[in-house]
């Protein structure tokens, strides 16, 4: 996904902030974020039981996210490959948030991999197959 579905909101200084410790710790492992990976948001409802879930799942569909169901409590796990370092990324967790707002859910952060500019050169040699079966370290908010 190349640009924000939600191109109006701009992301909140909390927002910023939260993702600037992700990012922070992606960093001290190498990583500048720059890297487009695969990137998990965590939604869930903030009261049980809610049966809005297929219909928010089907929504983000829509705006070209792929989702799953949490494993727990209700939620649903929203998947897109991007970089995590821009401005734009800080304004779709913000716009996520509050669609999730909207829809008396709570958006619980986002996770990605660790991708190093010196693996991604190197993986692209590689057979993709093999490279699933890698065991990745995760940053999560």
């Amino acid at each position: 996904m190349a640009e924000s579905p939600f191109p109006s909101i701009l992301a909140s200084t909390s927002t910023v902030k939260k993702n600037g410790e992700v990012r922070e710790a992606l960093a001290s492992n190498g990583d500048d974020g720059t890297i487009p990976r695969n990137v998990r948001h965590f939604l869930y409802p903030a009261f049980f039981p809610d049966r809005k879930r297929d219909q928010i799942a089907s929504r983000l569909s829509e705006l070209g996210f792929s989702t799953r169901y949490a494993e727990c409590d209700h939620g649903l796990i929203v998947e897109e490959d991007r970089e995590v370092a821009s401005g734009d990324f800080d304004n779709l967790t913000e716009a996520l948030a509050k669609m999730m707002r909207e829809q008396g859910w709570e958006y619980d952060g986002w996770e990605c991999a660790v991708v190093r500019i010196a693996e991604q050169e190197w993986s692209m040699r590689i057979p993709t197959d093999y490279l699933q079966m890698q065991p990745a370290r995760w940053i999560r908010w």
